[in-house]
């Protein structure tokens, strides 16, 4: 095993330079993440949508429900189509998506804390997370092209941080074997 975690070390170096790259591209082109982001979403709904209409018809004869199958498959067509037509617009509805999902999320783990307060320690992180995702989500409702601005920037540190921890991470598992007498080849 650990002759393994060594010849992968770099691997997982590249992995990290890579993730370190990205954030600092994410940092410098903040606009372009944007617009890339929306067409991804808009490719994902385009591409299930086609997938689950052809399943639909081709199984139409299998099960009830394919007429809802059908149905989800136009809404995933339009919706990709619509994003396509119109990538600004559809920026801050994708906003509005994980302001949503902040906003539950946020209360969620509120609850979560109170109620693991008996059972484990540190439950307190479960309602500060939760308070910051309801304070997230607040605020990207209030200004969500602000938030969008926000999420860019909290992916492009995320990816810098992460890859720094895979480039430890690597050099960690390069020197395995210079503590065990092995050698890489």
């Amino acid at each position: 095993m650990k002759d393994f975690l060594m010849r992968s070390a770099w691997a997982v170096g590249i992995v990290g330079v890579v993730s370190i790259i990205f954030g600092f591209a994410i940092l410098i082109w903040p606009n372009i993440t944007i617009e890339i982001l929306v067409k991804a979403f808009g490719l994902l709904a385009f591409v299930q949508g086609i997938s689950m209409a052809i399943s639909a018809v081709a199984n139409k004869h299998q099960h009830a429900y394919w007429v809802l199958s059908l149905l989800w498959g136009f809404f995933g067509i339009v919706a990709g189509l619509y994003v396509f037509a119109n990538p600004g617009i559809s920026a801050v509805v994708l906003l509005f998506v994980i302001a949503a999902y902040a906003l539950v999320r946020g209360v969620l783990d509120i609850v979560m804390g109170i109620i693991l307060r008996e059972e484990v320690r540190n439950e307190w992180l479960y309602i500060i997370g939760g308070f910051i995702s309801v304070l997230f989500g607040l605020y990207v409702l209030r200004k969500p092209l602000d938030g969008a601005i926000a999420i860019i920037w909290l992916i492009a540190i995320y990816s810098i941080l992460s890859g720094g921890f895979y480039i430890a991470t690597a050099f960690a598992l390069r020197s395995l074997g210079k503590n065990n007498g092995l050698k890489l080849k």
